[in-house]
């Protein structure tokens, strides 16, 4: 009976959320805004951009950016804001 209860707690705690977690920044993570932040341009504000080699050498690790639209106001980067998943203030003059 004690070695069906330890089996069930196991199986219990490797079953929760926490112990799924994974640490990875870059993976699926609930967006701030409502919903999760799969990617794509739907409702989101925002989309992921992959990893990229530049053509210097460089590699640039995978991120999240706002989904384009005519103003530069709103951009993760721009000074007065902050990106909500790196916590990172914008430095980035809009004009």
């Amino acid at each position: 009976m004690r070695t069906l209860t330890l089996a069930a707690a196991i199986a219990l705690a490797l079953s929760s959320p926490a112990a799924s977690q994974s640490n990875d920044p870059y993976r699926q993570q609930q967006s701030p805004y409502g919903g999760s932040s799969s990617g794509g341009y739907g409702t989101q504000p925002d989309h992921s951009v992959s990893g990229y080699t530049r053509q210097n050498g460089t590699y640039v690790d995978p991120y999240r950016a706002t989904n384009p639209n005519s103003t530069r106001s709103d951009n993760y980067s721009t000074q007065g804001n902050t990106n909500p998943y790196s916590g990172q203030a914008g430095t980035h003059n809009p004009y």
